[in-house]
């Protein structure tokens, strides 16, 4: 099988030199349409903040963990969303950041 490949190769140069081109051509064009990034994550950078108190309802911890831990994070800079959900003695807050792409030079 392989002696067969080579025969043809051999026999066809001409034909086998054009595909070689195309296939070189083909692979340079997808190269430089190809988007490179040096952090490809798509995902925007989120922090989750989880508080436990013990004994309290989801009332409680709703006003006296949930809400002062969201203004306490409301300023911080670059913050995008704030999403929370408060059950039995626990707080869950997720922040939202906006993501920053740094360029090379």
């Amino acid at each position: 099988m392989l002696r067969g490949l080579i025969a043809f190769c051999l026999l066809r140069r001409p034909l086998v030199l054009v595909a070689f081109v195309a296939f070189l051509g083909l692979g340079f064009a997808a190269f430089t349409t190809l988007n490179i990034e040096a952090y490809p994550d798509p995902a925007p950078p989120i922090v989750e903040i989880i508080a436990q108190r013990p004994g309290q309802s989801p009332e409680e911890m709703e006003r006296y963990v949930t809400i002062p831990i969201e203004i306490a994070v409301a300023s911080t800079p670059g913050l995008r969303y704030i999403r929370s959900n408060t059950v039995y003695a626990l707080s869950f807050i997720r922040l939202q950041f906006v993501q920053v792409f740094i360029r090379g030079h």
